[in-house]
């Protein structure tokens, strides 16, 4: 065999190798999965040996160590996904519409940053920075445009004037976080909608040259009080509420069991979503699968496009 016809043949094995042992998407996923639920354990057992005399504490957050793995798997399924150069792959992360390289794929290995265990840290880092500099005796936001804090301000005029119309709730008010509180007859609370940390998407959606916003709003207790949080998406246009998104979005997927919806971002003139199938036996947090879609707004109201 001549040398250049070995050369030839050494570099095509090579190919084939790299071909063949290129990560799928679901590899990539799965490192991802893998890296953040060692991060998320690493930092619960952290906390939890630190308040050991505190039971309630400690049971808490032993509760919190079992449902990460669920919600990182919900997490992961959303916003990560392969970018396929044949000999090789980069593993993406898509979150709120900006699309980041996290890792590298190849002979059969996906290699993360290792920015990625620090996820969680990061996050409280930056929730400690934003209780720090965002407000003012704790009720006026700095750092929020003036759009926002009218946008804002509208929204917890409709949920208050909505919550006040329910006969379970008897007590609506701004607490002292300026978050809004709903209690029942006795002072229990049902719910906690957090305006202290609500993100606030801005984008021209029907191409008018203005900007419509849409809230993401944490609810704790869920109208109903006890440990659960779930998220509520509202359309705002021309400083007034038009959509409950989660209950008006048209065009969604069918599926008998319902679904819950993720915003990820404006882009373009259109939201990104994700979409999560719910299945027979879920509780408050779905367990189906994850699908992105991308939505138009019609008559004020979102509506699926693909």
């Amino acid at each position: 065999m001549e040398k250049k016809q070995f050369y030839l043949l050494l570099s095509t094995l090579i190919i084939a190798i790299l071909i063949f042992t290129n990560p799928t998407e679901q590899n990539h996923i799965e490192s991802v999965k893998t890296k953040l639920k060692i991060a998320f354990k690493k930092k619960m057992s952290s906390e939890i040996s630190e308040i050991q005399d505190d039971t309630f504490n400690t049971l808490g957050d032993g509760l919190g160590l079992l449902l990460g793995d669920t919600f990182i798997d919900k997490l992961t399924d959303g916003i990560v996904s392969r970018e396929n150069y044949l000999l090789f792959s980069l593993t993406k992360a898509d979150y709120k519409g900006v699309k980041k390289t996290i890792g590298f794929g190849i002979l059969g290995n996906v290699f993360l940053s290792d920015k990625i265990e620090s996820v969680f840290q990061n996050e409280e880092q930056n929730e400690k920075q934003i209780e720090e500099t965002n407000y003012i005796d704790n009720t006026e936001v700095v750092n929020r445009t003036d759009a926002d804090k009218i946008a804002l301000e509208n929204l917890k005029k409709y949920i208050e004037q909505y919550s006040r119309t329910s006969e379970e709730i008897k007590k609506v008010y701004t607490d002292e976080d300026g978050n809004l509180r709903t209690e029942d007859i006795d002072g229990n609370f049902l719910s906690i909608y957090k305006f202290n940390n609500a993100e606030i998407f801005n984008g021209d959606l029907n191409g008018d040259g203005k900007s419509e916003t849409i809230i993401v709003i944490a609810n704790e207790g869920a109208g109903g009080g006890g440990n659960i949080e779930i998220t509520e998406n509202y359309l705002i246009s021309n400083n007034t509420v038009v959509s409950e998104i989660d209950r008006e979005l048209i065009n969604a997927p069918e599926n008998a069991f319902g679904y819950n919806i993720y915003l990820t971002g404006i882009e373009n003139g259109l939201v990104n979503i994700n979409f999560i199938y719910r299945k027979e036996n879920d509780g408050f947090y779905p367990q189906g699968k994850v699908e992105k879609l991308k939505c138009k707004l019609i008559n004020n109201k979102l509506k699926v496009e693909n």
